[in-house]
């Protein structure tokens, strides 16, 4: 595997986790939430009990992320067409998008 090959499946399995999980995390998909106190999981919400949603994030988000990785051959292609840093400059844009609005997520919390 050539080093530019190896540098999009990773930039895209990063992308493509970025992006899930955010879709996760602002709702837009289905999570299954557990409930340590009560010993359950769920899809729903259950009012009272605090809930863990954060395995759900992860898991689709790892799941994209080997999508994006075995794809990332035809983005390799993609990127020796063009002539600047694609992989590069994408992967940076959604790191500094992941790190906004994980901090946005939390802080609006107690703001």
């Amino acid at each position: 595997m050539k080093p530019i090959e190896r540098l999009c499946r990773c930039s895209l399995a990063l992308q493509l986790f970025v992006a899930v999980y955010l879709c996760a995390m602002f709702g837009l998909l289905p999570i299954l939430k557990y409930y340590p106190t009560l010993h359950l999981w769920e899809t729903g919400s259950i009012k009272g009990p605090p809930a863990m949603s954060w395995f759900c994030f992860t898991a689709y988000a790892l799941l994209a992320a080997g999508i994006g990785y075995l794809l990332g051959g035809l983005y390799a292609k993609l990127q020796e067409r063009l002539k600047f840093d694609l992989a590069g400059a994408s992967a940076c844009v959604a790191m500094l998008a992941f790190a906004a609005c994980s901090i946005w997520h939390e802080a609006h919390k107690w703001l």
